[in-house]
């Protein structure tokens, strides 16, 4: 097949016009001219940008993503969080750490979806503590995102949150804990731990 080649004109024109999907195709050629590109755009497109950048998925993007996950306007925000999963950089982590204790929960949810994206041993912590949050939601997050890590400390903590949440799973996070586990079957009402978590006996 062949590969189309787009000068520096063109991608500027296809960001001028907004032709988010046809920067991505672009790929690695487009990531400088957006990264400077956010410099001279509305707020209003900013988030797309950013999006954009996370769908090409050039490690280039990570510095202005973390950038953006640290203002103040959340849709930015939840779109670098979001941006930086998809990147993959393990250099994204500690930031992304970070807003997993902020006081926006779509944000929360966004950072710790990318960290499970992410994969990277580091978040795992911070992740089994979130197992506990109020936000149910947000624990869902979490369990699955360590199972995406696939770090064999999350196994106790994860067992202890299928006990406490059993009404709240899906069958697909049921399947992926199980198989993190290592389990033919899942069935937390028959599980017993006995260890000094104090989880349900």
């Amino acid at each position: 097949m062949m590969q189309t080649f787009y000068s520096e004109d063109e991608i500027n024109l296809l960001i001028k016009n907004r032709s988010w999907d046809e920067l991505v195709r672009v790929g690695a050629p487009a990531v400088d001219l957006l990264i400077a590109g956010l410099r001279r755009n509305k707020i209003s497109s900013a988030r797309f940008v950013l999006a954009t950048l996370g769908n090409i998925g050039d490690r280039r993007g990570t510095a202005t993503l973390i950038e953006y996950l640290k203002l103040g306007d959340y849709s930015l925000r939840c779109a670098a969080a979001k941006g930086l999963g998809k990147i993959g950089d393990p250099e994204a982590v500690k930031p992304l750490v970070f807003q997993l204790t902020c006081q926006n929960k779509s944000l929360r949810r966004e950072a710790a979806q990318a960290l499970g994206l992410i994969g990277d041993s580091a978040a795992v912590d911070p992740l089994i503590r979130l197992l506990s949050h109020p936000d149910k939601y947000l624990q869902r997050d979490a369990a699955v995102a360590l199972t995406l890590i696939n770090d064999p400390r999350s196994a106790h903590p994860l067992i202890g949150y299928i006990l406490k949440r059993q009404p709240f799973f899906w069958e697909e996070l049921r399947k992926s804990l199980a198989t993190f586990l290592g389990l033919n079957a899942l069935r937390s009402q028959f599980i017993t731990v006995r260890d000094n978590y104090n989880w349900r006996q």
